[in-house]
């Protein structure tokens, strides 16, 4: 939804130093994003740094938040779409609780699936914990798709739909927003009647385009729709207002 990545956005507002470190990691993943991001944290509370939660609270407010983006959750939000809006993400819940509370967005959402965050450390008051949500010692998800070991989106999202469906709501169609490779388990569990809006210029975009090349073999059932700015993605908004999940 916002403009830049969360992840990434905190460490280029508050501390470069450690962004740069980020950006230079290794390439050959031995240390998992979540846990990147968590020992990161870890180093942004140093007592040197004099960074806490009003410093963290300040830079997310202050993230790129398209207005169209807004308009177009807030349509989808009216009572008269019959719309569920859900979002699963691998930031975690402070940032999203801190960026939609203040863009007054957070009613707007049925369910929130992501990492747990808090200010939780009695030791270290001015550190946020950040977990998986598929912890290390919790049984891995087995995804064979690929995604990271703190969560597979495909089972995330399969298992909202069944919960819903067991509570007595069923969705006509399912709108998937994406644009990392880590949306990609997700997209290959939508039906033929759903619709992923793909981000241009992202790793998800170059996954579906190596998996049409298979041709028959492609395992997409969906539509593919593709977007750039914020804008295209109210206008698309517009069109989904009938008994549909829209996930983030």
């Amino acid at each position: 939804m916002a403009d830049q990545d969360s992840d990434r956005w905190v460490f280029e507002v508050l501390a470069p130093d450690i962004r740069r470190k980020i950006r230079d990691r290794p390439r050959d993943k031995s240390l998992q994003w979540t846990d990147l991001v968590s020992d990161s944290l870890r180093e942004l509370s140093h007592p040197e740094r004099d960074v806490g939660r009003p410093h963290i609270e300040r830079a997310l407010r202050q993230i790129p938040f398209h207005p169209a983006m807004k308009r177009g959750i807030q349509r989808l939000h009216d009572p008269t779409a019959d719309t569920t809006i859900v979002i699963l993400s691998n930031a975690n819940t402070f940032f999203i609780h801190t960026i939609l509370e203040h863009q007054d967005l957070l009613d707007c959402f049925d369910t929130i699936i992501t990492n747990h965050a808090a200010f939780s450390d009695p030791v270290h008051p001015n550190r946020l914990v950040l977990h998986r949500r598929v912890g290390p010692t919790d049984p891995p998800h087995n995804c064979l798709v690929g995604c990271e070991l703190n969560m597979c989106k495909g089972q995330e999202l399969e298992r909202y739909i069944d919960a819903k469906r067991q509570s007595g709501t069923t969705f006509d169609s399912v709108v998937y927003i994406g644009d990392g490779s880590n949306d990609f388990c997700a997209v290959l569990r939508l039906r033929p009647q759903d619709v992923v809006l793909c981000r241009r210029f992202r790793g998800l975009e170059r996954n579906i385009a190596e998996e049409r090349a298979r041709g028959s073999a492609s395992r997409i059932q969906c539509t593919v729709e593709y977007w750039s700015g914020a804008w295209e993605v109210e206008e698309k908004f517009k069109a989904y207002t009938n008994k549909t999940s829209v996930v983030n």
